[in-house]
């Protein structure tokens, strides 16, 4: 009997290991294998480079990458960026300087930090999940210490970003035509103390923190535009929920690449795949914040979505968003093959470059170790063409425009204008106001109130604002009359009939009950 189980065992071993070397494909790239051959000449200016990586794990001499990752820096000079994407130190972020591990903490950190000893061009880093102790309850402590640490190691001013354990979003512009934007998603799954609406950082709820990534996308729509972050929105990795065939025997493989301890390793992979833990796609809350920052980023055009998380390198052009894994810093875990997913996967250690050319041409590399001095591209794609941002031809394109007029006449909007069935159904409210022409004063931002300044864009899920501050420090509010109700629905009941039912109540309302209120208010107060 005892020999039974195991040749049964020796069996399954084998079968395992070799599904495992007949799945995994270090490299993939479906439908362009051949793409060294097809890539068409790179333009010859090259105007900025910005290289990504994260998930370091390993900051020891052994790294190779992060030694390959110095050379290339050190050759693109000040025209040029280190995005950091999170997991800067491993497993815990910076621990207590009274912890037994904070010795080694230090010294791995102050090795990855010496990759950027004379480096001339911008660095930035952003915290992951390690570095927020794995949402232990000294997470944001973490954060913030290796946020100290770092910026007064390196000594190039605020690199560590968003500050104190903020989520962000923060704009770093890398040049006129390049703006980074950061929001720290690690943040949105922390369970344990962290900054909320009542500290310092600049939002009021979850929504705002949306509504201000649009935002800043929208100011920047005429620049080329970075979105860094930790966590991806697509993968291919053990976070979207794929694993070897030898995980389903033997899940403590990801522990230790020795423990082939047979265990119903299926049901772990499967809840990985359907269920997660919440640093997983499949987890309704990760689930969630992918549909938020979707939402935001999907009427524009050719933005670059950068993540780590995963310690591998992916590519995915899904609709013109370009999204970018480049998480294998120390270490790479499995990738599988999956056409309809991914344009590039490789298993291995690495970095990407995107670079920006005077043509207006955006490209990626992906950069591995290997035995030759600056590494193997094992991947390279011109992602899309977008003119040079002038900010000259901008501000005199914006000195053209007449505000002479003092009044104008407009229609608020015509989209409670219904027939007479609908009306009978759904009421006559104020549709007649609303669809009235009306005559309003223009709004001159640079002389109302001896001149304004834009804070930032406000509203929640149905409204849009914009908070304005004059030279003296008082802030004011201009809001739309109109609501906007999508956004306020359910996912999947946007899009549906539900939109214009909801919309249609709006008409309920009076488009100008708020002028009204101050003359109430003051006639009150005049009442002794």
């Amino acid at each position: 009997m005892k020999y039974i189980f195991l040749n049964i065992f020796s069996f399954t071993l084998f079968l395992t290991i070799w599904l495992d070397g007949l799945a995994q494909k270090k490299y993939y790239a479906p439908g362009n294998e051949n793409w060294e051959q097809n890539i068409p000449e790179k333009p010859k200016e090259l105007l900025h480079s910005v290289f990504l990586i994260g998930d370091i794990k390993y900051p020891g001499l052994q790294n190779e990458n992060l030694k390959l990752l110095k050379k290339h820096i050190s050759k693109a000079g000040d025209q040029s960026a280190v995005i950091v994407l999170g997991d800067i130190l491993y497993p815990l972020g910076l621990r207590d300087s009274t912890d037994s591990h904070f010795n080694e903490d230090v010294q791995n950190l102050k090795h990855i930090l010496g990759t950027f000893d004379n480096y001339e061009g911008n660095v930035v880093f952003i915290p992951g999940n390690h570095d927020w102790a794995k949402g232990r309850r000294e997470g944001w402590q973490s954060v913030k210490d290796e946020e100290f640490f770092i910026e007064q190691y390196l000594n190039h001013g605020n690199v560590f970003l968003p500050d104190g354990g903020c989520p962000g979003p923060v704009e770093v512009p890398l040049s006129d035509d390049i703006t980074l934007i950061i929001f720290d998603t690690q943040w949105y799954f922390h369970k344990n103390d962290k900054p909320g609406v009542d500290s310092n950082c600049d939002f009021s709820s979850s929504a705002d923190l949306f509504s201000q990534v649009e935002d800043a996308i929208s100011r920047n729509r005429d620049k080329k535009i970075i979105i860094a972050a930790h966590h991806p929105i697509f993968s291919v990795g053990n976070h979207g929920g794929h694993f070897p065939a030898s995980y389903l025997l033997f899940p403590l493989l990801e522990l230790k690449k020795w423990m082939y301890l047979p265990l119903p390793g299926f049901l772990y992979t499967g809840y990985r795949k359907y269920l997660g833990s919440i640093q997983d796609l499949a987890h309704p809350e990760y689930k969630t914040l992918k549909g938020a920052i979707m939402n935001v980023i999907r009427d524009h055009p050719n933005l670059i979505y950068a993540a780590g998380h995963d310690h591998n390198l992916q590519y995915n052009g899904n609709n013109s968003l370009h999204h970018i894994i480049s998480g294998g810093g120390g270490e790479a875990s499995y990738i599988a093959k999956r056409k309809k997913k991914t344009d590039f996967a490789y298993q291995n250690v690495g970095f990407s470059k995107l670079s920006f050319y005077s043509n207006g041409d955006v490209w990626v590399e992906f950069i591995s170790p290997d035995n030759s001095a600056m590494g193997e591209i094992s991947y390279a794609k011109k992602l899309f063409n977008k003119p040079v941002f002038d900010p000259e031809k901008k501000e005199a394109k914006l000195e053209r425009l007449d505000f002479s007029d003092s009044v104008v006449q407009v229609k608020l909007t015509d989209i409670y204008n219904k027939g007479n069935l609908h009306t009978f159904f759904m009421g006559d409210n104020y549709r007649d106001v609303w669809n009235e022409t009306v005559e309003l004063p223009v709004f001159d931002i640079d002389t109302e109130k001896g001149g304004l300044s834009i804070l930032k864009r406000g509203g929640g899920m149905q409204t849009r604002s914009l908070r304005l501050e004059d030279k003296n420090g008082h802030q004011y509010v201009l809001r739309s009359v109109n609501k906007y109700v999508e956004k306020a629905l359910a996912e999947n009941m946007r899009n549906t009939f539900a939109v214009d039912v909801l919309q249609d109540g709006i008409s309920a309302s009076h488009p100008f009950s708020s002028v009204t209120v101050p003359e109430l208010a003051d006639a009150a107060l005049a009442q002794p």
